[in-house]
């Protein structure tokens, strides 16, 4: 058997055991909690990493599909360019037409006031031709007027002359009957000028008849 300080020895020995293992397993749990916290950090990084690869491998993929497209897309390029001077021509030719158009619209448009011009230089001829035609048929029925006043004006005193010859025809007429011969007679001043034009020779039918019986009688 061992005595009292052995046993104190072994309880001591047991208690420095104890705490070392208590310490080692405090360590040791020290060391998985830390452990486990770098796993989770490595784990969100690993996370990111494979995220952030595949938005790479996105990226390189749409990268790679992009540049595949490439031919095409410089033969679209090609044919927008050829498009483009397609249409730089047809703008040019356009300009051109639109030049031409308003040529002919400043020509139209002088021809327009050319012939709004004429036409009213037309109907002021008319107007004025209407003017004169109605001025000439005034005058021409004034002057139908003034000859047929003047013809009535002759005619009247041819009238007067005639009805004053006849009274001298018939005066000397019955001179004649009731003495044989006829009175020379003075003829006024203003009857000395007779016109032959002026004379009706004919005179009326009781004249005509006066002058027959007349003749008659004489022979």
């Amino acid at each position: 058997r061992a005595g009292p300080g052995c046993e104190r020895k072994l309880v001591n020995a047991g208690a420095e055991l104890l705490h070392h293992y208590q310490s080692r397993w405090e360590e040791l749990h020290g060391y998985n909690e830390a452990n486990a916290r770098q796993a989770e950090a490595v784990d969100a990084l690993t996370a990111d990493l494979h995220r952030h690869c595949h938005q790479q491998l996105a990226g390189i993929q749409q990268l790679c599909l992009q540049v595949a497209q490439l031919p095409k897309l410089q033969q679209g390029v090609q044919q927008l360019m050829n498009t483009i001077g397609e249409l730089e021509g047809m703008f040019e030719e356009v300009e051109l037409r639109l030049v031409s158009l308003e040529d002919v619209i400043e020509t139209q448009a002088l021809q327009e006031r050319q012939l709004d011009e004429r036409f009213k230089l037309a109907l002021y001829g008319e107007k004025r031709k209407g003017h004169f035609e109605s001025l000439q048929e005034k005058l021409e029925d004034d002057h139908l007027l003034m000859v047929h006043q003047l013809e009535e004006k002759e005619r009247a005193v041819l009238r007067e002359r005639q009805q004053a010859f006849s009274e001298v025809f018939q005066e000397d007429l019955e001179a004649y009957r009731a003495q044989g011969r006829i009175q020379r007679i003075e003829a006024c001043p203003e009857q000395q000028r007779v016109d032959l034009e002026d004379i009706d020779l004919e005179g009326s039918e009781e004249e005509q008849e006066a002058l027959d019986q007349f003749l008659a009688t004489a022979d």
